[in-house]
């Protein structure tokens, strides 16, 4: 038996994934429950290292937040997987080059995350997202083909927000979960089109800024989770609006939570695999 085989039926590998879909969903939760605070009480919005340290001044926060780095690190183990032994049989055709594609630069973008995590935890602070984000990008376009590299990522970012955008109005969770219980399912669905739209407005806001910056060599442009989420709160009736994007990541992440209980493995998952539809390039 080959290891691609070998892997692909090991049955702690779909724990694996449901484990990290876990995680994805704490994050989420917990990130949007700070937003709609963060909007409802007039501060200024913050991103995921605000709501990492919001929740280590709460009661059990410490533990929380660790074990909100552990699942996220099984997300990450899982997104690299799919990557690169392909458990899932995405195959190697343009669309599922592209699927692993969107896997890798999902797990760097969570290893990033995690790593947030971890300084909250061992350092109770954390820097900007927004300033190793334009730090990031002024060392990157700095170098040859720098600033180009900056456009296809702030390209690549923009086109995947725009996908869960799209994504939001067609999903239908039944083909991919199979739940006997259609209210479940309805439900379901519209947590996940919630989501989808918000997390995908988000990811377009970042991806326009990182356009921008390489576009017009300006990386003090760029901007992370929380440059766009002041970004949504500058608007007209930003706090409604910064309000109602907390309630969708929230509910992105309640979605993922479902995805970790239901969510159907092609790989180690024998009694689920045979009714399993293709993954999704969102989720």
């Amino acid at each position: 038996m080959t290891l691609y085989d070998r892997i692909r039926r090991a049955a702690w590998l779909s724990w694996l994934g449901r484990c990290g879909f876990f995680g994805r969903g704490l994050v989420y939760l917990v990130a949007g429950v700070f937003i709609v605070h963060t909007a409802s009480t007039a501060q200024t919005a913050q991103g995921w290292q605000g709501a990492f340290l919001a929740l280590r001044e709460l009661p059990g926060g410490v533990p929380a937040v660790f074990v909100m780095a552990v699942a996220l690190g099984t997300f990450i183990a899982w997104r690299l997987i799919e990557a690169l032994l392909d458990p899932e049989q995405l195959g190697a055709d343009l669309r599922g080059l592209a699927l692993r594609g969107v896997r890798m630069v999902s797990a760097l973008a969570y290893g990033f995350l995690t790593w947030k995590a971890l300084t909250v935890l061992l350092c109770n602070s954390a820097s900007s997202s927004d300033s190793a984000t334009r730090h990031a990008t002024a060392l990157a376009m700095s170098e040859p083909l720098g600033r180009g590299l900056v456009l296809i990522a702030g390209l690549v970012v923009t086109i995947i927000g725009l996908v869960q955008l799209a994504r939001s109005f067609t999903l239908d969770v039944h083909k991919r979960l199979g739940l006997a219980d259609q209210e479940l399912s309805t439900w379901l669905s519209m947590l996940g089109r919630l989501g989808l739209a918000c997390r995908g407005l988000v990811f377009m806001i970042i991806g326009a800024f990182l356009v921008y910056a390489a576009w017009f060599y300006q990386p003090d442009k760029a901007r992370a989770m929380s440059g766009a989420l002041r970004t949504i709160a500058e608007q007209p009736y930003g706090d409604w609006l910064l309000g109602a994007t907390g309630v969708g990541l929230a509910a992105f992440g309640l979605f993922s939570l479902a995805m970790a209980r239901y969510r159907h493995f092609t790989c180690g998952d024998a009694a689920h695999s045979a009714r399993a539809s293709p993954p999704w390039l969102c989720e």
